[in-house]
């Protein structure tokens, strides 16, 4: 499975979240790290070249930048960074949202974070070898 392939992400991220009580709260499916990060004027202030400047902003939407958050979560952390963010939550929260353990979680960090939690969402579906 091409994670970064999928349409339809919410039928997944109920697959990656088995423990959650879906009837008894609303979730939100939210950005990690925030789109306002994505936008080509944030692109282009942070540096980055025009190939990665195109690259970028089409990497916001897959599965590997997506969580299931209570929605006062989600709404309440915006668009922080989430480097900022997630110092601010504990292990559980890590583990329960497959955030991998890199050195850092700054946007610079992006595709290394991408790929790291794509693999730890496919080895917690049972497809580490697709």
């Amino acid at each position: 499975m091409e994670l970064r392939a999928l349409q339809y992400t919410n039928p997944v991220l109920l697959l990656v979240y088995p423990d959650r009580d879906w009837k008894d709260a609303v979730f939100h499916e939210g950005h990690i790290f925030p789109q306002s990060e994505f936008q080509v004027r944030a692109l282009k202030k942070r540096g980055y070249d025009d190939a990665k400047g195109e690259y970028l902003p089409g990497a916001v939407q897959p599965l590997s930048n997506l969580q299931s958050l209570i929605d006062s979560e989600n709404l309440s952390k915006n668009a922080t960074p989430f480097d900022e963010c997630i110092e601010t939550r504990d292990a559980t929260f890590r583990k329960r949202h497959q955030i991998p353990d890199l050195p850092t979680l700054g946007f610079d960090s992006f595709e290394d974070f991408s790929n790291g939690r794509e693999a730890l969402i496919k080895s917690a579906l049972g497809e580490s070898n697709a």
